[in-house]
């Protein structure tokens, strides 16, 4: 049940030169600090080795800083996610089932989509090297789950289009973003959550 939601719980590799990453890295963190309000559509494969099976999953993600994000599932999946503040919402439709959890912490290693919100968390959980037009993240804490993370950026705009996770199974996940519109209107109530009566609420 919850294949379309750990994928929101990994991280990237290769090294080049230091300095190199750097500029690239700025240079990204630049483009997105104008940024007020975010949506677009992703696109997320992920290969299960252990299957053999590649999953594929489709939808939308609003965001809006400081700290609010939500993306649905259209294709693969029902489910909904909710960041908001501190706050993560998982609900999941077809179960008539939401997790809540409180106090949670916003970062790379939980959702690969919280890059969009800032660069902070990178610089202190990753070791950060570049090739080409792809920023390589190495976690620090070596104890996790990802074993590491690769962000393609669009030439044009340097902009980040592809997030590529590895973990230490060599499973795979690529979240492909597409149709993006940056600083549009959003209206606060495309982050509130209101689930129908009947709808259970597990806190975690």
């Amino acid at each position: 049940m919850k294949k379309a939601l750990f994928v929101f719980s990994f991280l990237v590799i290769v090294f080049i030169s230091p300095l190199y990453a750097q500029v690239m890295f700025e240079n990204v963190e630049k483009n997105l600090q104008g940024i007020k309000t975010l949506k677009g559509h992703f696109r997320q494969r992920t290969y299960i080795k252990d299957l053999e099976k590649e999953q594929v999953f489709e939808g939308v993600f609003f965001l809006k800083r400081p700290d609010r994000m939500k993306w649905l599932y259209k294709r693969g999946s029902t489910d909904q996610v909710y960041l908001l503040g501190q706050k993560l919402i998982i609900y999941q439709p077809s179960e008539h089932q939401a997790f809540v959890q409180d106090g949670f912490k916003v970062g790379l290693s939980t959702s690969p989509l919280s890059v969009l919100i800032g660069f902070n968390e990178i610089k202190r959980d990753f070791y950060i090297q570049g090739k080409n037009d792809r920023l390589l993240l190495i976690p620090r804490d070596k104890a996790g789950i990802v074993k590491k993370i690769e962000l393609e950026t669009d030439k044009k705009t340097g902009f980040i289009k592809t997030i590529t996770i590895y973990d230490i199974y060599d499973n795979t996940t690529i979240i492909e973003l597409s149709g993006i519109k940056t600083n549009e209107p959003l209206d606060d109530d495309i982050f509130k959550f209101n689930p129908p009566d009947g709808t259970v609420i597990i806190k975690q």
